[in-house]
């Protein structure tokens, strides 16, 4: 009987770990779009991943995110635009991952897609820490709006004057 107990305490266990969160960068950001692939009609809701941004990113930044959403900058909260699909409506389409391991701690996962027809890249600085990887800054490249690029951490601890 007690090998019974163990086979299936090992057998649940296994399931579980088969149905745990996404362990590499590249798993965690696919995952994290899936919510909004799933999308195919426009809408100005926004999507919820399957990932919580608190288990995305590491604390600080998560906490940074969050004043931002809190934080009103006029009549808008500070970040009152979707980050991730980078507009405030979302229907992507073309969507692809690559990644760039730059050292053993650190990786940048870029997405790509077109969000409505308007070619999109989002790059995600990965870090590793306390044995997980997480998000320390979310970054676009350079264009005619914003030639410097932008990064969400540095906009969220200075952001510009409007």
């Amino acid at each position: 009987m007690h090998r019974r107990a163990l086979l299936i305490s090992v057998l649940a266990l296994s399931a579980t770990a088969a149905y745990a969160a996404p362990k590499t960068p590249e798993a965690m950001i696919r995952a994290f779009y899936a919510s909004y692939l799933s999308i195919k009609n426009e809408t100005m809701e926004f999507p919820k991943p399957e990932i919580s941004l608190k288990d995305l990113f590491v604390p600080d930044l998560y906490k940074l995110y969050q004043k931002g959403e809190e934080e009103r900058d006029g009549d808008l909260p500070l970040l009152d635009w979707d980050v991730f699909a980078n507009g405030q409506d979302v229907l992507m389409t073309e969507f692809s991952l690559s990644t760039e391991v730059i050292d053993a701690t650190h990786q940048v996962v870029t997405a790509r897609f077109k969000n409505f027809d308007t070619p999109m890249t989002v790059h995600y600085d990965f870090v590793l820490t306390g044995g997980k990887w997480r998000v320390t800054d979310v970054r676009y490249p350079g264009d005619e709006d914003a030639p410097e690029g932008f990064s969400l951490r540095g906009y969220l601890t200075q952001p510009p004057e409007r």
